[in-house]
Parts: C-alpha cells; structure tokens; sequence
C-alpha cells in the first residue's frame, strides 16, 4: 500500500503535517524526543514566569513554523 492511497480522503494539510513529522523523524533521530519536550512544556508547572513566557512562546514560534511549512507543500505540490 503506498502512502499516497493510505492518506485517500484526509485534507491536504493533515496530510501534509503527517509527512513533515515523518520527515523530520527520518531526518533527525530525536524527532521523537521533540514531541515528548513539547508535551513536557506542556505539562509542566513552572514557578518562574519568565520561563514559562519564553518557553510557550518559543513552542508557539515551533507550531507556526511547522504549520507554515506544511501550508507551503501543500501549496507547492498543488493539492490547494
């Protein structure tokens, strides 16, 4: 089954995300451990308040560009 007919009926963007993600596991062996840091910001309680802004921030400037990047092949291989 090829990747292609295995992602039939999801939108372009999931679709697209999914490859990044994949991509960038293939690419860089801590892709995995990236996840586990984003849901560790996620989860944690921070006492310092300056830590906190920055490291949400710094997740949110992650997603934007992630999504950014994802918008963009999809745009680029034509599927919008």
């Amino acid at each position: 089954m090829d990747s292609v007919s295995r992602f039939h009926g999801q939108p372009p963007l999931i679709t697209a995300l999914i490859f990044l993600f994949r991509f960038l596991s293939r690419k860089n062996e801590k892709g995995l451990l990236e996840v586990g840091l984003v849901l560790r910001i996620l989860t944690t309680n921070y006492t310092n308040l300056l830590e906190l802004f920055f490291w949400r921030s710094l997740l949110l400037c992650y997603v934007i560009t992630t999504i950014g990047v994802a918008l963009f092949v999809t745009v680029r291989l034509g599927y919008w």
